[in-house]
């Protein structure tokens, strides 16, 4: 796999006659396993998580998402990107209370233990806008014409001309 990652990919299917500029590339080194990122996009109908753009940022000690709340599963639990987000006494609450979260769009900040089991530290409203994920890279393959990567139970799709941008330079 590493062999393969260390060359650049040319995706979107240009031929070799195209003109460079239609050539889209998505190189390696753009990003890594164990890189923090933001990743923007939403869910498509088989549950990956489709990236419109990337932000690697530094390390943070919680991930976070954002998106809206599809279900109440009772009153500790709910999920949002088809993830289950754990309620304990220890979550904090922003602009928004249990009562209101069925079809709100909220930024969920906590800690990732499992594909039923993020645990919510504080949960604040959010306005219209695209979905994310925030947390660590833990997987980099190739898939056809993309990369995927693997942040938290997140399987990502990365094709060509997504924007990944660095907080440093």
């Amino acid at each position: 796999l590493e062999g393969l990652l260390a060359l650049a990919l040319v995706l979107g299917g240009a031929d070799e006659e195209a003109p460079a500029q239609q050539q889209q590339t998505l190189d390696r080194d753009l990003l890594k396993v164990g890189h923090w990122v933001k990743v923007m996009g939403g869910l498509d109908n088989s549950g990956v998580f489709v990236a419109d753009e990337i932000e690697v940022l530094d390390p943070d000690d919680k991930e976070n998402l954002v998106g809206t709340v599809q279900r109440i599963v009772d009153r500790d639990r709910f999920l949002i990107l088809n993830q289950e987000v754990r309620l304990s006494g220890k979550t904090e609450w922003d602009d928004i209370g249990l009562g209101d979260l069925e079809g709100a769009r909220v930024r969920v900040q906590g800690s990732y233990r499992g594909a039923r089991n993020f645990a919510a530290r504080e949960i604040s409203a959010r306005g219209r806008g695209r979905d994310a994920i925030e947390g660590r890279i833990d997987q980099i393959e190739l898939d056809g014409p993309f990369l995927r990567l693997t942040i938290m139970n997140f399987r990502v799709q990365v094709a060509a001309g997504v924007d990944v941008e660095h907080e440093k330079p």
